[in-house]
């Protein structure tokens, strides 16, 4: 009846005649046995438990959906410790309560309990902290409120966030918007051309990092770290080293993540070797390559001569994902997520796309090696619009 109809002590105690303080002591014992005894019942489901019990709203929606999250506040006596009392206090409840975050599966059963915290506690940190996102696989979608819209350590579990829509620094919402119930909030990063990636991608990594722990941004060209050592300092937990992708500081990690870089190496065994060698067991390593030049930037070196499009074309080690694999598999690796998708190149005008294109391939593609009529007839396909076109990618997790 406690649980029930939340009846007060007191009234327990007179409707079954016995002391308030008998009561007290029932409870609070049968509730440690209640916990331990139906503990069982609350258990995270593997996603085919989850997909054959899915109701067909989220199957047409979010067919990936594993949990939808929320915290709970539970109100308390103020307690008489000024310590308790602040880190109980809660500024949304305005009074002093503990917080839990509790896991649903799309069905409605109960998938996940967090341990209780104080109401000051935000949602964004009891989440990173109650080993929740260990249970995640790469491809999962959470379902959440706007309080859980930074938590971007999810995204280190190649999983993804979605929430509710809301006209935060807008009238209204869109029409487009207003036909939907959740927006999805990607935690992946953005390719951003025009940023160094070897120091944004460290600084993401950085800010989830735990105090004692530590990022190892690698990058062959000591210019490119010198330009991400000047846009997002030194610190203690962010280290810039120059190295190739075979030869980088030794050491123990946790997680590794090769971002665009494995077409340009040749020996793509010694590569996996290595990372194999200095990652934890049980660990994962995450890679973004493409697998083919794409036919815009195809075109563009094809204007060149033969030597010079030779060069070009020697520069790169494009291998398809098979081949990956198949080293990967051959050092310890086994794949545990991949998938094949796009990135969409845009460029304000043609000669922006040269200018890249020259930059990228430290050279090796040149424009003053293309006649001037091939490379006049290349420009008028564009005019002075924008250039856009989508490159191929794979992206993979694979765990040792």
């Amino acid at each position: 009846m406690k649980l029930r109809l939340n009846c007060d002590e007191q009234d327990l105690a007179y409707r079954f005649g016995v002391s308030q303080l008998t009561v007290s002591c029932l409870f609070n014992s049968w509730i440690v046995i209640m916990a331990q005894r139906l503990s069982l019942l609350i258990y995270w489901p593997s996603r085919d438990e989850v997909t054959k019990s899915m109701p067909q709203t989220f199957k047409k929606f979010y067919g990936r959906c594993i949990c939808i999250l929320d915290c709970e506040e539970i109100f308390i006596e103020r307690p008489t410790d000024l310590v308790a009392r602040s880190q109980t206090w809660s500024n949304y409840k305005h009074r002093n309560t503990i917080k839990v975050l509790i896991g649903i599966t799309p069905q409605g059963t109960a998938s996940f309990l967090s341990k209780a915290w104080g109401g000051r506690t935000s949602d964004k940190f009891i989440t990173e902290q109650c080993g929740i996102l260990e249970n995640l696989i790469p491809g999962d979608i959470i379902l959440a409120d706007c309080d859980f819209t930074k938590v971007d350590s999810v995204g280190l579990y190649c999983a993804q966030v979605v929430v509710p829509l809301f006209t935060k620094g807008k009238k209204q919402l869109s029409r487009h918007e207003g036909h939907r119930v959740f927006h999805s909030v990607t935690v992946q990063h953005e390719y951003k051309s025009l940023q160094p990636l070897l120091g944004y991608l460290a600084s993401r990594a950085a800010a989830l990092v735990l105090p004692g722990g530590k990022v190892v941004a690698v990058d062959p060209d000591k210019d490119r770290i010198l330009l991400a050592q000047k846009q997002y300092g030194i610190e203690p937990i962010l280290l810039f080293s120059d190295g190739s992708s075979d030869e980088f500081p030794e050491d123990n990690y946790d997680a590794v993540y090769s971002n665009y870089v494995l077409h340009w190496v040749k020996d793509k065994e010694a590569v996996f070797k290595n990372i194999y060698r200095n990652l934890k067991n049980g660990c994962r390593f995450g890679l973004a390559y493409p697998e083919i030049l794409s036919p815009t930037l195809k075109q563009l070196c094809e204007l060149m001569d033969h030597q010079h499009e030779r060069i070009v074309k020697e520069t790169f080690a494009f291998e398809p994902h098979n081949v990956y694999e198949r080293i990967a598999h051959s050092v310890g690796f086994t794949t545990e997520w991949i998938q094949f998708t796009s990135r969409e190149h845009s460029y304000p005008n043609v000669d922006t796309l040269i200018q890249w294109w020259f930059a990228v391939t430290h050279g090796a593609f040149n424009p003053d090696f293309v006649e001037q009529t091939a490379m006049e007839k290349f420009k008028a396909k564009y005019g002075d619009k924008p250039v856009k076109f989508d490159e191929p990618v794979v992206l993979a997790v694979l765990k040792k």
